[in-house]
């Protein structure tokens, strides 16, 4: 999220799904982003009905315009949502939070003169300081990297706003150029004394002074704090196993990833050798520090590299239900393949650009030979659901723990999947993997067109051109009808 967005409307927080909707004729008891929380939490029947109320006491209100796209945007209704936010912005209405938004649905879309159109509007009447983050926002959702590597922030680093320009600068040369080529610009942009100011630490550490610093040697405890989605602690936990080689205890605090166990280096095809570390200095006994994922990366990317595993880093420990679901799925296959199935990232908080939604999706669920184990979470499960689909695969419960899930997807014959914790799960237990990309992905996968050094066993689709999602589902379903998934199986 972008810093310092003002909330929409100033009120009282939602209490959860339970909360009463706003009798007719009260003022509002929520903001747009307490709505969209609530949304996420299970309380559609909640906002639904608030948005009725909403409708019939402040039909014209920006507040309603910016609740009506979240709501389109929650239900991968994209272009209906990019309407709302035209008419939000039509008012005038500037609002730091919800620049990304906007963008993330002209990404999903492919629509990106309408994307640079609204970006002219916001950027008309904003402070200067926001001029030049909404221009580079706009241009990262489009892929429009050679635009951002010729506009170089010019904002004093110590300011939050220009860190945060840098920060999404880092990424696009990221995506352009490789992890290597870009590792010491996201660095200062993620790691950097003045970049833990912005992305505020933990409440856990007692103060930023307990950040594991570029310059400092390892310590004897390192705590490992979950930053962002889910999918992004699974992939940096590939550098622990190193870090305990020369003696360090690592303490994952990201209670999600229980019963996942982290391979031995004796189990791991590439072990890494105790020398690649020693220019990290000897390890500081009694110290402790804490850090994040990404800030791990940096620190131990220029030793470490990629640290792949072709066999994977992760094992998911046998679960009574996961035994029972792949059971289900065996006799309802009849012998056919079984792969995993997700298509949308929709209870992240920003989605569109790397999510299909169930209608894009059909012709993958309409290959014969393959029985399809939906792992798929959110309001995207529950529209699959309601076109009468269930029949033709075995659904997972909403509540397996990742480490059942884990369980299941081991059990399989390949996952697909888009950019989401499912993907990095799969990649990082070595589980042959199709992952489908926007033309505009994250930069951690780089510009390889097919494969990525992160996983071995997983095999990248990417958008031939940004928002053209038919022409990759059909090249996709092309590669599952001639028997690929991901690389093989080591």
């Amino acid at each position: 999220m972008i810093p310092d967005g003002d909330a929409l409307d100033a009120g009282l927080a939602i209490d959860g799904p339970e909360s009463r909707a706003p009798a007719v004729g009260a003022a509002p008891l929520f903001t747009a982003r307490s709505f969209e929380k609530t949304w996420l939490e299970g309380g559609v029947d909640w906002c639904e009905a608030a948005l009725a109320d909403l409708a019939s006491t402040a039909p014209e209100s920006p507040l309603l315009q910016a609740c009506r796209a979240l709501y389109h945007y929650r239900r991968s209704e994209f272009a209906l949502s990019l309407a709302w936010w035209e008419r939000f912005l039509g008012q005038g209405q500037l609002q730091g939070e919800y620049f990304e938004d906007v963008f993330d649905c002209c990404s999903h879309l492919g629509c990106t003169e309408t994307a640079r159109r609204l970006a002219a509007t916001m950027a008309a009447p904003a402070p200067a300081r926001w001029k030049s983050t909404i221009e580079i926002d706009m241009r990262l959702a489009m892929g429009l990297d050679d635009e951002i590597a010729l506009a170089a922030p010019d904002a004093p680093f110590d300011a939050p706003i220009a860190v945060w320009e840098h920060h999404q600068q880092a990424l696009s040369q990221m995506r352009r150029e490789g992890v290597a080529a870009s590792l010491e610009a996201y660095e200062r942009a993620w790691a950097s004394p003045a970049a833990r100011q912005m992305f505020a630490a933990p409440d856990d550490p007692e103060s930023y002074d307990l950040f594991w610093g570029a310059d400092e040697p390892p310590p004897e405890q390192l705590w490992v704090h979950p930053r962002f989605g889910l999918g992004d602690g699974i992939q940096w936990l590939r550098y622990l196993p190193a870090l305990a080689t020369v003696g360090v205890n690592v303490v994952v605090t990201d209670a999600r990833l229980q019963g996942l166990v982290l391979k031995g280096q004796g189990e791991i095809d590439a072990p890494v050798s105790r020398s690649k570390l020693e220019a990290l200095g000897p390890v500081q006994l009694g110290e402790r520090r804490w850090t994040d994922g990404y800030a791990l990366m940096t620190r131990l990317f220029p030793h470490l590299g990629y640290a792949p595993a072709a066999k994977g880093f992760l094992r998911a420990n046998s679960a009574p239900r996961a035994c029972s679901l792949l059971e289900e799925s065996r006799v309802r296959s009849g012998g056919r393949r079984r792969l995993a199935l997700v298509w949308s990232a929709n209870e992240s908080l920003r989605f569109a650009q790397k999510s299909l939604t169930v209608d894009q999706v059909l012709p993958l669920l309409a290959l014969g030979d393959i029985h399809w184990v939906v792992a798929q979470r959110g309001y995207q499960r529950a529209a699959f659901l309601e076109l009468g689909l269930g029949h033709r695969a075995t659904v997972l419960p909403e509540d397996l723990s990742l480490a059942e899930t884990g369980a299941v997807l081991e059990g399989l014959d390949g996952v697909v999947t888009c950019d989401t914790s499912i993907a990095h799960l799969a990649g990082a237990m070595g589980l042959p993997t199709a992952m489908f990309l926007s033309a505009a992905a994250d930069g951690r996968w780089e510009s390889a067109a097919h494969t990525t050094p992160w996983y071995p066993s997983m095999r990248l689709h990417r958008q031939a051109r940004l928002g053209d999602w038919s022409g990759m589902v059909a090249n996709l379903a092309e590669a599952l009808a001639r028997g690929e998934t991901g690389a093989s199986r080591p």
